[in-house]
């Protein structure tokens, strides 16, 4: 039962991952083609070289004239992703490890990913200062970054679903029988 559990959970998260998109992406397009676009993009990004093809994959099912805001947009969703994981992991990485400097570092790797997703926007005018980008149309509209009360709702549902893996992590580790200190 821990193993179909576990199963049964892996479309919990990828259903939370669907909701997550959507709201990135500001979009009526149905659930079930968000679905096809991120399963997609996994798939995509199992294959090449640091999930690089995640965002074309993910493009292949929507119905986007704007590549460039989809990349954009899957940009910010796994920042939101990476903080949330690193901001969970901060309290834990200071119960179980006695090194001062681990617990810094992921401390400030955690507030890093937190200010790049809190303020994309300042990386995208950096971005905008490279001409060639805007001539392309390799650049998203500040109009199309999300305001802040979509990131904090994508960053909560980022930290739901980090949750939602980590316990299928466990109830996988308790079917394979894998006992030990947790740390």
């Amino acid at each position: 039962y821990l193993c179909l559990i576990s199963v049964f959970l892996m479309s919990v998260n990828w259903g939370i991952e669907t909701v997550k998109w959507k709201r990135l992406l500001q979009t009526a397009t149905p659930n079930n083609e968000l679905l096809k676009s991120i399963i997609a993009g996994i798939t995509v990004g199992f294959v090449t070289p640091g999930r690089s093809g995640e965002f074309a994959g993910r493009v292949m099912f929507l119905n986007s004239d704007n590549g460039a805001k989809v990349f954009y947009l899957s940009s910010i969703g796994g920042l939101a992703q990476t903080a949330a994981s690193l901001v969970i992991g901060v309290p834990f990485v200071f119960i179980w490890s006695n090194n001062i400097f681990i617990t810094e570092i992921v401390t400030g790797c955690a507030v890093f990913y937190l200010l790049a997703f809190f303020r994309f926007d300042l990386l995208n005018r950096l971005l905008s200062m490279w001409s060639f980008l805007q001539q392309y149309g390799l650049l998203i509209k500040p109009a199309d970054l999300p305001d802040i009360n979509t990131q904090i709702e994508v960053l909560f549902l980022s930290a739901i679903r980090f949750c939602v893996y980590s316990l299928q992590y466990v109830l996988l580790l308790m079917f394979f029988g894998v006992t030990g200190n947790v740390p």
